[in-house]
């Protein structure tokens, strides 16, 4: 099960940055009160947030393999990476009971098997015991009852400012347009939470020129690419109403001028198939002792190259909807809130976020992170590259097939392929 990586990556940038203003804070401070003449003065330990452990992983109603990642989280001025919990030993119980092991199959890693499936309605629990002796163990968490597909995905033009995570963990903030995608749901009893991970893959054509001989023929190129949106989004349903209207799921940008460059990097692999195919045949005379024959000299390879002309069709949308229990939301509400503080002094710290985890054999010991217990099911949607009047059109797809999350295919469109909706 994949979650908690958003957590995961936010909990180190933005506590970075706020200890980087506590810093600055103190410092100013500290020459102030030394001014004044002041002897005495507190000087927090920054590192003070180093080795917690994070647990980030879950189980679902779909077969597995289902993944716990164990990190030890690390101080302000050590090494920014997580550092992997190893040598521990993962148990899952259900309703009271043991079920299985997950052992641990890289660094930290610790898996199910590819038939392990929870069961609506029942309760789960995580036990770990770390190389360090401690013990740890989660709330019992019954899997959700109610999982209601999505009745309708589409999209509206707005003006936002944007936030997200460069590779270096820096908080970047910026003003665009862009078309954000909402959903509606059906009603579902009280208590009913869900979260949504989304996956937009991009629908483009390009133009591209196969020299056969020293003319080229004129080809159409297909492609699609993937983009897995930081995005986090989590609601609550009221059963008061027939349904929920207007939920945020993602956005994605009109970015025509870095999707254009996309189709250069296929360009390797569709020359290396292009080598592969008959160029021309060249009839050949040899001469022999018995005679002269005529053979065919079969000439491989045809250059081809890829030009400027892009056409956008729109975005193939892969919502991913899980029912959640009552501590998975309030968790993953701290984390939304989290996420929208701008990392000033007084802003909440990740410390404060309320998990599912504690540890048994000590209970002043600090664990972060959350062991979700979910339902799972998968809405398939399109929505417009383009908007009309503001409005990007949309479609939900029915029994969609599934395919790689980044490929190209040549002269027609591949089987899944969309075209815009009108």
């Amino acid at each position: 099960m994949k979650t908690g990586t958003k957590y995961m990556r936010h909990y180190r940038a933005y506590n970075s940055r706020k200890l980087l203003l506590l810093t600055s804070g103190l410092t100013f401070f500290i020459l102030m009160i030394l001014t004044i003449g002041c002897t005495e003065v507190y000087v927090p330990d920054l590192n003070a947030g180093g080795n917690i452990l994070y647990v980030e992983g879950g189980i679902t109603d779909v077969a597995g393999p289902h993944t716990v990642n164990l990190r030890y989280t690390a101080g302000y001025n050590d090494n920014p990476e997580f550092n992997p919990a190893t040598g521990a030993r993962l148990s899952i119980w259900e309703d009271n009971n043991y079920l299985c092991d997950l052992p641990e199959i890289s660094e930290g890693t610790y898996q199910t098997d590819s038939f392990f499936r929870a069961v609506r309605g029942r309760s789960y629990k995580l036990f770990i015991e770390t190389d360090d002796g401690q013990v740890y163990e989660s709330k019992p968490q019954e899997l959700p009852l109610y999982n209601y597909p999505l009745d309708s995905v589409y999209g509206l033009a707005e003006y936002q400012k944007i936030k997200y995570y460069n590779v270096f963990g820096e908080l970047i903030v910026f003003n665009e347009t862009v078309n954000q995608l909402y959903a509606n749901i059906p009603a579902a009893p009280e208590n009913t939470y869900y979260r949504f991970e989304s996956q937009l893959i991009l629908e483009h054509a390009a133009g591209m020129r196969a020299y056969v001989t020293s003319e080229y023929d004129p080809l159409d190129l297909y492609m699609w690419n993937s983009i897995f949106p930081q995005d986090l989004s989590v609601i609550e349903v009221n059963s008061q109403r027939d349904y929920l209207n207007k939920f945020r799921l993602t956005h994605a940008l009109e970015d025509n001028e870095s999707y254009s460059q996309m189709k250069y990097s296929y360009h390797p692999a569709i020359q290396a198939r292009y080598d592969l195919r008959v160029r021309q045949i060249i009839p050949v005379n040899i001469e022999t002792d018995t005679g002269n024959y005529t053979i065919d000299s079969i000439v491989y390879g045809i250059p081809v190259e890829i030009t400027e002309m892009d056409y956008y069709y729109g975005w193939i949308i892969r919502v991913h909807q899980y029912s959640i229990t009552q501590d998975a939301y309030t968790f993953w509400t701290d984390v939304k809130k989290l996420e929208e503080t701008e990392g000033e002094i007084f802003d909440p710290i990740s410390t404060q976020l309320r998990g599912n985890l504690s540890c048994t054999t000590d209970p002043e010991r600090p664990i972060l992170g959350l062991f979700e217990v979910a339902s799972q099911i998968e809405t398939d949607a399109f929505v417009n590259y383009t908007s009309l009047n503001g409005v990007y059109l949309g479609k939900l797809l029915h029994d969609f097939p599934e395919f790689s999350d980044n490929g190209w295919h040549d002269t027609i469109p591949p089987p899944f392929w969309i075209n815009k909706v009108f």
